[in-house]
C-alpha cells in the first residue's frame, strides 16, 4: 500500500510539472505521468500474485480500452489513494447539492425481513453517489424510479454496518460531453425573451411559433455555434459548482469526501464508503466482477446484484442508454447542402398546428424536440471539442488520472494559454 502511495505521488509530481511547464516540457513530463501510472499498474498486479506476463498483458488491455482494466474494488481503492495523493480527497463545504445528484440509494429491495415483512435490519446494498451523466438513470431505475426511486437519501446519510456500496463512472471527456447533451448552455437560453426575441414570454414553447428549438439551432451560423459551444466550455471550467446544473459537475467533486456547516466538524465520507467502482463502458462486465467480489463478505447485496444483471434500462444494455455512439462529426445541420437531418413538420396538437422535429425514421411526438436538440449538441461537440481540448484536459487532470481513463492524444498538458483555462479544480 505504501508503494502505491509512493508511485501514486510520482505520478501527480509528473502531471502537475506538465501543467506547470511549456509544451515540449509538459509532453515529457506528461508522458512521465503516464509511464509513472502503468508502473502503479505493475505494483498493483504484483501485489495481488500476478506474474510478469500477466503484468504484460494488463498493459495491452488498458492501452488498447484507453481505461484501467482493475477490477472494480481494486479501481475503489486505487480512486481513494489518488485523491488522496493528489490532494482531493477532502474538501470543505458541501458543494453542489441536488434532490437526486450525488445523493445514494439505500436498497430497499436488499432490506432483510421477517415472514410477515417487517424489516429486522438496514438495507445490504448501497449505490451512490448518484453522478448525472454515469449511468445514474440506470441504478435509479434498478430501484423502481427513473428520478426519485424508494430508497433515496442524502449522501451523508452513514452506510449501514455490512453493506456493499457501488458507484459507477465514465470517460471525462464523454462525461462532459454528455452534459452538453442533456442540457447545454444554447438550450437554456432559447428559451428566454430577452436572448431570443422570437418568444414572447419567458419559458414559451418554440414549437407554438411555428419553430422548433432543433430548427433555431440549425439556422444559426457555424459560427454561432461554435461560439456557443466555446461558451458552454468557459461555464464548465469557471462557474461555481453551485451555480451549475447538475449534468455539468466533474465526476470527483461528487466523490469527495466533506467538511460542511450542517455537519460541524465531521468528515462525510463518500468515497471512503465506495466498495467498487464500476465504468460505463464495461458496466456488465465490471457488475458481474463486483458480484463475485461481494459474494464472500456481502452475500445478500450480491444476491440482489445477481437479480438485476440482465437489467436494461429502457431497452437497451446499461453501456448505451446515455450514448447515440456518434463517432464522427456529419453535416446533420445541412451545411453541405444536404437535407438536415431532422425536418420540421406542422402537426395538429391539442386544437392547434404546432411544429414537430421529425426524424428520417419518421418519429416524432410533442416532446421529441429536446432529443433532437441534444442529438445535435452531441454530434456538433465532436466537430468543436478538438478546439477545447487542452482547456478540458487541463481542467479534468484529477479525473483522468484518478478514474485511471487515458487521455485523448492531443492533449499534452502545458501551460494554460487563456483565463478560460483554469487550473485543476479542488
Amino acid at each position: 500500500a505504501a508503494l502505491v502511495a509512493l508511485v501514486l505521488a510520482v505520478a501527480g509530481d509528473h502531471m502537475a510539472a506538465a501543467a506547470a511547464n511549456g509544451p515540449a516540457d509538459g509532453a515529457e513530463a506528461g508522458a512521465a505521468g503516464a509511464r509513472a501510472l502503468l508502473q502503479l499498474h505493475a505494483v498493483e498486479q504484483q501485489e495481488r500474485g500476478a506474474g510478469a506476463g500477466a503484468v504484460e498483458d494488463l498493459f495491452a488491455r488498458a492501452l488498447s480500452s484507453d481505461y484501467s482494466s482493475l477490477a472494480p474494488v481494486q479501481a475503489a481503492r486505487a480512486l481513494r489513494a489518488c485523491m488522496a495523493a493528489r490532494g482531493v480527497l477532502v474538501r470543505d463545504g458541501s458543494g453542489k447539492q441536488t434532490g437526486w445528484a450525488g445523493q445514494l440509494i439505500h436498497s430497499v429491495d436488499s432490506v432483510p425481513r421477517d415472514e410477515h415483512g417487517r424489516a429486522t435490519g438496514p438495507a445490504a446494498m448501497v449505490v451512490g453517489p448518484l453522478i448525472p451523466k454515469a449511468s445514474s438513470t440506470t441504478l435509479r431505475k434498478m430501484h423502481g424510479h427513473s428520478d426519485r426511486p424508494p430508497g433515496l437519501t442524502g449522501r451523508a446519510t452513514p452506510k449501514p454496518a455490512g453493506a456493499f456500496q457501488l458507484a459507477a463512472v465514465r470517460n471525462p471527456v464523454d462525461h462532459f460531453i454528455a452534459g452538453y447533451k442533456q442540457n447545454g448552455l444554447w438550450f437554456n437560453k432559447a428559451k428566454y425573451a430577452d436572448v431570443y426575441p422570437l418568444f414572447p414570454h419567458k419559458h414559451a414553447d418554440p414549437r407554438f411559433h411555428n419553430m422548433t428549438i432543433a430548427e433555431l439551432y440549425c439556422s444559426a451560423s457555424d459560427e454561432e455555434r461554435r461560439e456557443s459551444f466555446a461558451e458552454h466550455v468557459r461555464y464548465f471550467v469557471t462557474a461555481p459548482f453551485e451555480r451549475r446544473d447538475e449534468h455539468h459537475v466533474p465526476q470527483l467533486h461528487w466523490l469527495q469526501n466533506y467538511v460542511a456547516n450542517e455537519t460541524g466538524s465531521v468528515e462525510v465520507k463518500v468515497i471512503d464508503a465506495v466498495d467498487a467502482l464500476v465504468r460505463l463502458e464495461r458496466f456488465g462486465r465490471d457488475w458481474i466482477d463486483a458480484i463475485n467480489a461481494a459474494k464472500p463478505a456481502h452475500p445478500a447485496a450480491a444476491a440482489w446484484m445477481h437479480e438485476r444483471i440482465q437489467a436494461k434500462a429502457e431497452g437497451k444494455d446499461h453501456a448505451y442508454v446515455d450514448d447515440d455512439r456518434m463517432s464522427a462529426w456529419k453535416p446533420m445541420c445541412g451545411e453541405d447542402g444536404s437535407a438536415r437531418y431532422y425536418r420540421t413538420e406542422m402537426r395538429e396538437h391539442g386544437g392547434k398546428f404546432v411544429s414537430y422535429d421529425v426524424a428520417p425514421d419518421g418519429r416524432a411526438h410533442i416532446g421529441y424536440t429536446a432529443v433532437a436538440l441534444g442529438q445535435l449538441h452531441h454530434h456538433y461537440a465532436l466537430k468543436y471539442i478538438g478546439e477545447h481540448i487542452h482547456t478540458l484536459c487541463n481542467y479534468l487532470v484529477n479525473d483522468f488520472v484518478c478514474l485511471r481513463y487515458a487521455m485523448p492524444a492531443a492533449c499534452q498538458l502545458q501551460r494554460p494559454a487563456d483565463p478560460m483555462q483554469a487550473a485543476p479544480y479542488v
